[in-house]
């Protein structure tokens, strides 16, 4: 059922959970520090939009322009390294998030996913892997800088790979399973060896079912056990504190994410955008998309300076594919194997732009670690991504990407 969501009531409850279970966010120096936010457009975002003009592409956002409107103009904007595409009509808030923000931010166009299937990009780029079951982001950051904190990851999208961490990362909104994270008690909604139900689960649905019960079949049942037990002792606060259904948008639920990372209630939260990202037909809704995240992301800046958490908040906002360079018979595009990133907070560096593609939206080749464009290598892969952002925020890369050399020209 969904939870009517009081602010002030979440974090007067969780700052209250005292001895009898978790002890106030202030009182736990020994927690690690850094904390990770990921924005994900789930669906394709394409990047010509925003963080990889290409003025001389045909078939990018500049056909949308309306040439009777003196506002309808695409351009491209400057800051320092950074190029942005921008429209003061359509696309305002790209301008004014980099004019306010850009001195904290990093932009890495050309990031390869190396896929053309949603499902597999999503592995690939949340969690910097193909393997099956491995943990995305948050839940890594969450389920080894967390361990101390009531939950170690939230999910407010329903796109996250928990994988064995499971135990720790509480998945809110339509589908999730806190409840079952807070109830030992309850019933796996289905048992091993039980054919799937004919229902309205999507696939993510599937697989955190299937997440949610591992731990309790492969050796980590003790674990899962001692984390659901305690997640029952502080059930009052974590049921009201976190919405099990409602969605209230992407600008609230940022905000939301802040007010879990302020009470210390986890270490990292996983966002996913409501809109429909994965343009097939009508590539012109790429401009509201845009828009709408470039404002959610401002006003999360905002808030987590005034809140004193962005030196240690590293914020990552991307997507699992780009989009075609050329429009389908629909106007839309489709799938494409390169995307991009864009990454503010926590020793972030300003105003530098990594990575690149070339006049035909193929990425550059770039140094590995630098993620400078250079005449040989490859272009900034997920695994070295990934790696790289568990790094900034205090996680050993090599225990999760081992062998893999971490993105590392971002930070400062």
């Amino acid at each position: 059922m969904p939870v009517d969501l009081d602010r002030r009531s979440v974090l007067t409850a969780l700052g209250c959970l005292g001895l009898g279970g978790l002890l106030p966010f202030s009182a736990r120096a020994d927690l690690g520090s850094k904390r990770l936010i990921v924005v994900h457009a789930d669906g394709g975002w394409d990047p010509t939009f925003c963080l990889d003009p290409k003025p001389g592409l045909v078939d990018g956002p500049y056909p949308d322009a309306d040439p009777d409107d003196v506002l309808d103009r695409e351009e491209i904007g400057t800051w320092g390294e950074i190029r942005a595409a921008c429209n003061e009509r359509r696309r305002p808030n790209v301008s004014r998030f980099f004019d306010h923000w850009a001195h904290r931010t990093t932009v890495l166009p050309g990031l390869w996913s190396g896929t053309l299937s949603h499902w597999e990009a999503k592995d690939r780029i949340l969690a910097g892997t193909g393997v099956d079951g491995r943990p995305d982001l948050t839940a890594i950051v969450g389920g080894t800088l967390g361990s101390g904190r009531p939950l170690g990851a939230v999910d407010l999208g329903g796109t996250g790979r928990p994988g064995p961490f499971s135990a720790s990362v509480a998945r809110a909104g339509l589908g999730g399973q806190l409840r079952m994270l807070v109830e030992p008690t309850a019933r796996d909604p289905l048992a091993p060896g039980e054919p799937r139900p004919r229902t309205g689960l999507t696939d993510a649905d599937w697989a955190a079912i299937d997440a949610w019960r591992s731990p309790r079949t492969d050796g980590r049942r003790d674990e899962a056990l001692d984390r659901a037990a305690r997640l029952w002792r502080d059930r009052e606060a974590l049921l009201t504190a976190l919405p099990t259904a409602r969605r209230a948008g992407l600008a609230a639920d940022l905000g939301f994410a802040v007010d879990l990372l302020a009470a210390g209630t986890c270490q990292a939260v996983l966002v996913a955008t409501e809109r429909v990202w994965d343009t097939h037909g009508g590539a012109v809704a790429q401009h509201d998309a845009w828009n709408e995240l470039m404002g959610a992301l401002g006003t999360l800046a905002q808030r987590l300076e005034a809140d004193g958490l962005l030196d240690d908040t590293l914020v990552v906002a991307l997507s699992e594919i780009g989009r075609t360079p050329v429009r389908n018979q629909d106007q839309g595009t489709d799938h494409w194997p390169y995307t991009a990133a864009l990454l503010f907070g926590s020793d972030t560096a300003g105003r530098r732009s990594l990575g690149g593609t070339d006049d035909d939206l193929v990425g550059l080749p770039c140094d590995p670690v630098t993620g400078r464009p250079g005449s040989s290598g490859l272009p900034v892969g997920y695994d070295a991504f990934a790696a790289g952002v568990v790094a900034a925020v205090g996680v050993d890369p090599e225990r999760w990407f081992p062998g893999v050399r971490a993105l590392r020209g971002f930070r400062d």
